[in-house]
């Protein structure tokens, strides 16, 4: 059984890691740079490998992954309106680090909320986290 706080910290990852998954395949197409275009697909593998793995921790303890097509229509409509005129190398990875801070400032938030999660949602949170930190940290090069 699922406790509360388990639910909420894996839910709360599952669903960061799948706005990366999705930001990072809808800017694919719109990198010109072949080395920010590398980053961003390994950057785009290890969030599939993440989300992979909460979210059969979820379906193991009973809970329904929600799709949430309006939302990916929203955060599409968001980076075209934001890549309309600009595409450069710098605007892209900017984009990415902001998508990554908010990300990893939420699941930090929800890992503090629910301290007394169980140790394998507490790792699979921390993983996630230091993905973040080390995603921004590569794309930093690219400002």
């Amino acid at each position: 059984m699922i406790t509360s706080s388990d639910k909420e910290l894996l839910q709360e990852t599952y669903n960061n890691s799948k706005k990366g998954m999705d930001t990072l395949s809808i800017l694919l197409n719109k990198v010109y740079d072949d080395d920010l275009n590398y980053e961003m697909n390994t950057q785009l593998q290890r969030y599939r490998e993440i989300n992979s793995k909460v979210s059969d921790q979820l379906i193991e303890s009973g809970v329904m992954l929600e799709n949430k097509p309006l939302d990916r229509f929203k955060m599409w409509s968001s980076i075209q309106a934001n890549t309309i005129f600009n595409t450069s190398t710098k605007h892209i990875a900017n984009m990415v680090i902001r998508e990554n801070s908010v990300g990893m400032t939420g699941v930090m938030s929800t890992l503090k909320e629910n301290y007394n999660a169980s140790k394998q949602s507490v790792e699979l949170a921390n993983e996630f986290v230091a993905f973040e930190e080390e995603c921004i940290r590569k794309l930093k090069s690219y400002l």
